[in-house]
């Protein structure tokens, strides 16, 4: 089996509500280049949407490693003690930064 590396990471999924955008998660783990990313609204089916999604990319070819993420930014400390909801989205991308720095490059 092969030792999986950042180097094979060319997918990301994960949720509209997310704050931590791709463009933050690609540089924090030198991941070279994505060619698929997608994000799924958060919800009921959220949990299946990703599995879905990270599906899709591989079996279509649009990504061969596809990495599902839920990350929160613990230093704000506005998901510990209570829940809250946020008058505003959480990003202003309303889901997504990709096609600010990633054009599709296709296999």
């Amino acid at each position: 089996m092969p030792a999986w590396t950042t180097d094979n990471v060319d997918g990301l999924v994960s949720y509209t509500i997310d704050p931590v955008e791709e463009t933050e998660l690609v540089r924090a783990l030198g991941i070279p280049e994505i060619h698929w990313s997608s994000r799924v609204p958060y919800g009921g089916a959220g949990s299946q949407g990703v599995l879905q999604h990270a599906s899709a990319a591989v079996t279509s070819g649009g990504a061969c490693v596809v990495v599902v993420y839920r990350a929160c930014k613990a230093r704000t400390a506005a998901r510990f003690g209570r829940a809250a909801v946020a008058t505003s989205p959480t990003s202003s991308h309303s889901g997504s930064t990709a096609m600010q720095w990633c054009t599709p490059t296709g296999y």
